[in-house]
């Protein structure tokens, strides 16, 4: 079975290693004032670790987090990337993500600049890296798409082509580990393309393409082409080869990276089924890493290996005693390891007639790896494309052309003659209803009244042949714009806000119907009951009313169901929502919240809306509903009381079967609590 390059074993030490020499590298840059000795002591530590050396790196950390406090920008961010890649080498997520969190804290504090943008898409890898390795796969997906996302598309400098590659060596490593060698292969052969514009003078470029050189012959050996596989391995080994001079510090890695590509080009020749290669192969990965301090688990993955070459080949005794030596080894702890060997030695019982202890080991692997399995399928369940897709569409809708001045004064001139025409409606409705009730006070004392109350009906019928034909026609005509407007292909940022205004004109009209067709009171005798859910006309008449609260800097927080659908009078249940959510902003302080929540009960719903306003006093609670002038008070920034006020809104719900109720105390916030009965 071969292996993607040193990942499991050496990966996150040299990511981490890349990501300290990248965030902040150049000190005349935004990230400023280096200090050299902090520098060198977390070079120091990422050495320590790349040696494997627990004591040491732990005396380091120590030592770097008495001093981080007072460090520069700079500093820090390279102090905090490292502990954070080794918090993921130990497998310490939450730890990982506090110390990346710090770096964007570190970077959000910084001038807005390439660099900036470079250094968030290199933490943003790191998240993903983070995330992918607890098994949040669609979370990992998101944050790796952010990374890309903060670069831009047009390249240039070598910094952002090595950024690049390391972006398309996770998407290949993904592909791989779900199995889709070929989308694998074309995401590994991305990395070398852009690694040959990365910076050719460091360690980290040869480190890179040897890896992927090596992961993009595992997807051929994968696909059964173990031609081109031999091909992409040796290149890698002749790479670590040629460099070995050149860094000659780094040598104990290249020596067990050469080792492990070695190891995996005898699978290739086992594959092409020349045994003599393949063993020698296999032997020399035995003689480099099988020792302390190399990389002795793949050493003890090519015994494994090598075991089944010599059964194949009919040497079951050598077999065997590879077989032994791998079974006491301290290496064989984590899953996939140790369900490679219960299988291998399984085979190597049924091979020399144990067929007890063969069926014995083949239970052990089937025990571990339904567990492995699972965690399996929910990796090639995992729609990276998909979930990409997604956050591209979202992208294009975040970064379409702001609207053009036309659009937005057209908008914003329909907003404001609907909330004017509405407010000119309500005061004549408050001047007809004084003069009628002026009227028939007067008709009790004096015969002269009822002379009055004709001229008092004359005008009233002048009001409504206003309201039918001077405010009618250019509601009417308002409408028609907006239809025209919608025609045409517009945003759909346009398109909500267009139809935000063509409903605000039709609320203006059923109000105005009802104003022509009423007096005094409301007429309850016969609701316009229908089915309607009830959750879209609570969210409806929200987003109605989220400019009114903007006007004061105010919030509307709203939690609801879904959906609920209820037998009732849609309009006149939203002019009851509408008229309590109207209270609240105008009696609430400029940058409240208004909570909005919808609950779905056994055999009720209710809805209840809060505020942080000015209160109602206890005296008043009663009267609120009563429709008593002495309730009426002054909104928070001078807001005249007027309105179907909440008389009429308990009428309406009680000819629902329901009821309305408050609670406040008298001096910050109400409450109003709506209760509807599901039959």
């Amino acid at each position: 079975m071969e292996r993607l390059s040193l990942s499991k074993y050496y990966g996150h030490i040299i990511l981490g290693t890349c990501l300290l020499t990248c965030i902040g590298c150049d000190p005349g840059r935004h990230l400023r004032e280096s200090d050299p000795s902090f520098v060198k002591d977390i070079s120091k530590t990422i050495e320590y670790n790349s040696r494997n050396d627990t004591a040491a790196v732990k005396s380091m950390i120590t030592k770097l987090l008495h001093k981080i406090s007072s460090r520069s920008p700079l500093d820090r961010s390279r102090a905090y990337g490292f502990l954070a890649e080794h918090a993921l080498q130990q497998r310490m997520y939450s730890q990982a993500e506090t110390y990346i969190d710090r770096v964007q804290k570190i970077l959000y504090d910084q001038p807005r600049s390439k660099e900036r943008d470079l250094q968030f898409a290199k933490i943003y890898l790191l998240k993903g890296d983070v995330l992918f390795a607890q098994g949040l796969y669609s979370y990992a997906f998101q944050y790796y798409y952010k990374s890309r996302r903060q670069v831009s598309t047009e390249v240039k400098t070598a910094e952002d082509h090595a950024f690049v590659a390391q972006y398309d060596q996770r998407r290949g490593m993904i592909a791989y580990k779900q199995e889709n060698f070929l989308i694998a292969a074309r995401h590994y052969k991305e990395v070398l393309q852009e690694l040959k514009w990365s910076d050719p003078n460091t360690f980290d470029r040869v480190y890179e393409t040897q890896g992927a050189l090596s992961n993009l012959s595992s997807c051929f050996l994968k696909l059964g082409h173990p031609d081109s596989a031999l091909h992409y391995y040796s290149s890698a080994r002749d790479l670590l080869q040629g460099s070995a001079s050149k860094y000659q510090n780094k040598n104990e890695f290249l020596a067990m990276a050469r080792g492990v590509i070695i190891g995996n080009m005898g699978d290739a020749w086992m594959m092409k089924k020349d045994y003599r290669r393949a063993e020698r192969c296999y032997l020399e990965d035995i003689r480099i890493n099988d020792r302390p301090g190399r990389y002795q688990q793949d050493a003890l993955m090519t015994k494994l290996k090598l075991a089944r070459l010599y059964m194949r080949t009919q040497r079951l005794q050598q077999a065997g005693k590879l077989l032994a030596l791998a079974g006491n080894s301290p290496d064989l702890a984590d899953s996939e390891s140790l369900i490679n060997f219960l299988m291998t030695r399984a085979d190597y019982a049924q091979a020399s007639g144990q067929l007890a202890a063969a069926l014995r080991d083949l239970r052990k692997r089937s025990a571990i790896r339904d567990s492995v399995q699972q965690a399996r399928r929910r990796l090639l369940s995992a729609n990276m494309g998909g979930i990409f897709h997604l956050m591209e569409l979202e992208q294009e809708k975040d970064t379409m052309e702001k609207r053009d001045d036309l659009k937005t004064y057209a908008t914003i001139l329909i907003i404001l003659m609907a909330s004017v025409i509405a407010l000119l409606l309500f005061r004549n409705m408050q001047n007809a209803r004084k003069r009628i009730k002026d009227a028939e006070a007067r008709n009790a004392e004096l015969q002269f009244a009822l002379n009055a109350l004709e001229v008092s009906n004359k005008e009233n019928a002048q009001v409504s042949g206003l309201l039918a034909h001077d405010i009618r026609n250019p509601l009417h005509a308002l409408s028609t714009i907006i239809t025209l407007m919608q025609a045409e292909e517009r945003t759909s940022e346009d398109q909500e806000l267009l139809s935000l205004g063509k409903e605000s004109i039709q609320k203006i009209n059923l109000i105005v119907e009802d104003i022509l067709h009423q007096k005094n009171e409301l007429d309850l005798s016969m609701l316009d009951c229908r089915e309607c859910d009830l959750a879209a006309l609570l969210r409806h008449s929200v987003a109605l009313l989220r400019f009114k609260a903007a006007e004061k800097q105010q919030k509307i927080e709203k939690t609801s169901v879904r959906s609920i659908h209820l037998l009732i009078d849609q309009h006149k249940l939203w002019r009851v929502m509408n008229n309590i959510l109207v209270n609240a902003i105008k009696f609430s302080p400029i940058g409240a919240t208004i909570w909005v929540e919808l609950k779905d009960m056994e055999d009720h719903v209710l809805i209840c809306i809060r505020d942080e306003g000015i209160g109602i006093p206890e005296a008043l609670q009663e009267s609120v509903f009563q429709g008593s002038k002495t309730a009426q008070r002054t909104g928070t920034s001078g807001e005249k009381s007027f309105g179907m006020g909440l008389h009429a809104a308990r009428q309406i719900i009680e000819a629902h079967g329901g009821t309305i109720s408050l609670y406040s105390d008298g001096q910050q916030g109400t409450t109003f609590t709506i209760r509807l009965p599901k039959n």
